[in-house]
């Protein structure tokens, strides 16, 4: 027993003994230098990269939104200086290790109060020194590097590195430490900081940021958020600087994992809880906030930042209490104590007292101007009672300054909203900090319960109008796809539209980066958002941050006005008169059936569900005689009849004896208003109906031989009339009784997409009907009875025919539309063009006349959401193709 004990204990011995040989041998190889010790003190923040093969992922296709952001110089600089790093790395005769586990830290430090450097510094093997330095970089030379020198500094080497990008970097081994950047005097900085005993570690907010996170992300960002605003103002000019200067002692460190995706830059993490004052503890004082301000923000702003505001009184007492951290509670004080005075107004307690959990502060892009402008908005407790406020408000700084009025604006006859303009500057600067004084002149109105505040009467007219279309950021879809990013609630949330940001950066840029950017704005042609949250998770505060890109996402068209509908739509628009205005408006279904009328304004007067789609014109007519106009229809089983408020006419909707084939046809042989209605059926019977929606005693056709699957025609010459319709091998022309009035010869089918035209309509022995049968023939029915067939070309048995004058000389042309051709005959046969759109097109050629010799074809491509308008000639009209999916309606709405 004991024997074996012995012999268990040796082994065990020599275990140990050779574990710790090998422990030594390898460590011998290491230097053991914290990279960390070697960065200056004063970093506004510090990046580590958990491993060198961030390199690569950096360098793949995969990352599209890195290869983006590489378009720009700075991020140029910084790809090409990872490459070198990397190159250096994978050069198995300076590192014989596997090093793609190596961390890499990248700090950051302020130069010259205008400008920020960064450092890079990591561990290097003991057998690494500034002889391999030396050899890497010549070997380096005529490929990344042009030419390279070397000085002592405090008895290390300093290499200067001259890149062929005409940049320079410096490197020097410190400790075991390799430090690289592209200023000298902060490499001769980390080589004195690796003398000193005390270091970044001893900071206790970085030290307990850093001990806390883990490794297994892409890198990791520290930053001092107490440096945050200053960090931010070195993007921007003066102007932007100073609206910084609200967010000194933002908060203390934090970390934030970085997470490179394929077409997603995302930052995530928890700050450190400091016990000073600061603004960070002044917003997260509130709960955070379930933000419903995306509801009314027009879908066209380019950036906002959005408080949740859960306590708006214990916030702003915190918010004093920060000011008075930065010494400037007194300034404050004063100047709003000097402005309630002079206008009698209590300011303060005229904000605190309404706002309701939201407040935000918006940049728009402008049209016609390159700065843009701003809105300010605040969600109210009761937009009635704030709307009573801003009506006694803007009387009583009107005895004052008599340039504050009250102006209306109404889209339409309908709608009025109040738009207060009170000329006191700078109001919100004063009220709410530097960072709000964005308005010279102020214009109040109330939206919902929001408060909005314009710089002008034009921009809150703009954002009231978004409104009433619904085209607010909720319905957007950048937005929405940026929102799949951010928590539910929020302490503060701020958006970012790159496609917008021309105008941002033009207001507030620095002027080297707007340059950088407006001759790389094709960067962002795909990197669509921008955005940060504070959130909270665990009762602290968490922010996320990041960059999306979206992929090609076809630009939006330049419109009007949009109408936000609930669905999609497949259903050609259809302009209606408003018998009381006699302007157009547009009725409009949409693909879940609902039904729409939008006036001129673009804003929706009503909707309701139908049961089924429609299947026919949309025709008005003057049911009573009154000259108020309703509007008719059919559906698969229905005939319906609205007026214009919607609502039914009595007796509708109709239900048909037999599911429809095709849709209604309306006829008012005798211009009297007792209208004739048409409909074929599944049954094989055509159905004729009064208005009244009773069948119309006196018709008497029996039956087809097949199902009609086109509407029914009435043409009338020399005062006689014609009704006629045609099943899949016979056509039929009757009387209005329903008797055959002409018995068609020769045996030949009509096309199934197609309709009858009439050509010369003076005398009924000259006259004949035009249509194609299945092969595309033209053919020719006389009012006798005889036929004709004209053949231009072979088309499908699915072609499109329309018989129209396009070339305006008097006669009518063959259009035709085969899958993507488009071709034009003249009245004698001769090809006035043949188009091939490139493209396929699945609905029938819409004929637009727009004066004598003005006339156009429209087409549609639902595959590829393109409409086209094609000139007389064959050409694509200017600025078409646009997008679209559906038949489409041009008209005048006045």
């Amino acid at each position: 027993m004991e024997r074996k004990i012995l012999i268990t204990g040796i082994v065990l011995a020599i275990c140990i003994s050779v574990i710790i040989g090998v422990i030594f041998i390898y460590s011998s190889t290491k230097t053991g230098a914290n990279p960390l010790k070697v960065i200056p003190q004063d970093a506004a923040y510090v990046v580590r990269l958990n491993g060198i093969g961030i390199a690569e992922v950096l360098k793949s296709e995969k990352t599209k939104v890195w290869k983006d952001l590489t378009g720009l110089k700075l991020f140029a600089n910084i790809h090409n200086e990872i490459s070198i790093l990397d190159s250096l790395f994978n050069d198995k005769k300076l590192f014989s290790e596997d090093l793609s586990e190596q961390q890499i830290f990248v700090s950051g430090h302020y130069s010259g109060g205008k400008n920020i450097n960064h450092l890079v510094v990591f561990n290097v093997p003991a057998s690494f020194k500034e002889k391999s330095i030396e050899g890497f970089l010549a070997k380096q030379t005529n490929r990344r590097i042009s030419s390279f020198s070397m000085r002592k500094y405090e008895g290390k080497t300093i290499f200067s590195v001259s890149l062929t990008t005409k940049r320079i970097l410096y490197l020097s081994l410190a400790n075991g430490v390799l430090i690289y950047g592209g200023s000298p005097v902060l490499v001769e900085d980390a080589i004195r900081q690796s003398t000193l005993n005390i270091s970044l570690l001893d900071n206790p907010g970085f030290n307990e940021m850093i001990s806390a996170t883990g490794k297994n992300k892409d890198a990791n960002l520290f930053i001092d958020f107490s440096q945050l605003g200053r960090l931010i103002s070195l993007l921007g000019n003066n102007t932007f600087a100073t609206k910084l200067k609200s967010f000194e002692k933002l908060g203390s460190w934090s970390e934030l994992d970085i997470n490179v995706k394929s077409n997603l830059l995302f930052l995530n993490g928890f700050t450190r809880q400091s016990t000073e004052s600061n603004l960070l503890s002044t917003i997260s004082q509130n709960n955070p906030v379930r933000l419903t301000i995306e509801d009314v923000l027009p879908s066209t702003i380019a950036a906002f930042i959005a408080f949740g505001l859960s306590d708006a009184e214990e916030s702003y007492s915190k918010y004093l209490e920060y000011l008075d951290e930065l010494g400037k509670l007194s300034r404050y004080q004063a100047n709003l104590s000097n402005m309630n005075s002079k206008y009698g107004v209590d300011f303060e307690k005229l904000f605190l007292s309404h706002i309701d959990d939201e407040l935000a502060l918006v940049y728009k892009k402008n049209v016609n101007t390159a700065t843009g402008s701003h809105y300010l908005v605040m969600k109210s407790k009761s937009g009635s009672e704030l709307e009573k406020e801003l009506i006694a408000l803007t009387q009583k700084i009107s005895e004052l300054n008599n340039a504050a009025k009250t102006q209306s604006y109404s889209p339409d006859k309908t709608v009025r909203f109040n738009i207060h303009k009170i000329p006191i500057y700078p109001l919100f600067g004063w009220v709410l900090g530097d960072f709000f004084d964005v308005f010279e002149e102020c214009y109040f109105t109330v939206v919902d319960n929001y408060m909005v505040v314009a710089g002008s009467y034009e921009d809150a007219s703009q954002f009231i109008y978004s409104y009433i279309l619904q085209k607010t950021l909720s319905n957007d879809e950048i937005y929405r796809d940026f929102a799949e990013n951010i928590s539910v609630r929020s302490y503060t949330l701020g958006y970012f539209n790159l496609q917008q940001a021309s105008g941002f950066f033009s207001r507030y840029g620095k002027e080297e980066l707007l340059k950088d950017w407006e001759q790389n704005i094709q960067v962002f042609n795909n990197t669509k958002t921008a955005g940060f949250q504070i959130s909270e998770v665990s009762g602290m505060p968490y922010f996320n941050v990041f960059l999306n890109r979206m992929g090609n996402v076809r630009g939006k068209p330049k419109t009007v006005w949009e109408s936000l509908l609930d669905t999609t739509l497949s259903f050609k628009p259809v302009f209606l008169v408003n018998h009381y205005t006699k302007q157009n408006e547009i009725f409009i279904q949409d693909d879940k059936n609902n039904v729409y009328l939008i006036n001129q304004a673009g804003r929706i007067l009503w909707k309701f569900l139908l049961p089924e789609k429609i299947n026919s014109e949309i025709y008005q007519i003057d049911y009573y005689k009154n000259g108020k106009l309703q509007m008719l229809f059919s559906t698969d089983n229905y005939i319906h009849l609205i007026d214009r408020n919607g609502n039914y006419v009595e007796n509708y909707p109709i239900r048909l004896r037999n599911k429809a084939t095709a849709g209604l046809a309306l006829f008012d042989y005798d211009d009297t208003k007792d209208y004739r209605i048409f409909i074929p059926c599944a049954d094989k019977k055509v159905y004729a109906y009064r208005k009244e929606g009773t069948l119309l005693p006196g018709w008497g056709f029996e039956r087809a031989d097949h199902n009609v699957n086109t509407s029914i025609e009435h043409f009338r010459v020399e005062e006689k009339d014609f009704i006629v319709f045609a099943d899949k091998s016979r056509t039929y022309i009757l009387d209005r009784k329903g008797n055959d009035r002409v018995l068609v010869k020769g045996d030949f089918s009509k096309s199934p997409n197609n309709k009858f035209y009439l050509q010369n309509t003076d005398q009924v022995t000259t006259s004949y009907l035009v249509t194609t049968n299945p092969e595309g023939d033209i053919i020719k029915i006389y009012f006798d009875g005889n036929t004709e067939k004209v053949q231009f070309t072979n088309f499908t048995a699915e072609h499109f025919f329309d018989y129209k004058d396009i070339n305006a000389d008097g006669k009518s042309d063959y259009i035709f539309l085969d899958k993507n051709i488009l071709q034009v005959f003249d009245n004698g046969g001769t090809t006035l063009f043949k188009k091939d759109m490139k493209v396929p097109i699945t609905q029938k050629p819409v004929y637009y006349h727009f004066s004598h010799n003005n006339r156009k074809i429209g087409l549609v491509s639902e595959e590829e959401e393109q409409i086209f308008l094609i000139n007389n000639n064959g050409d694509i009209y200017k600025n078409f193709p646009l997008e679209g999916k559906t038949l489409f309606s041009i008209g005048y709405f006045d």
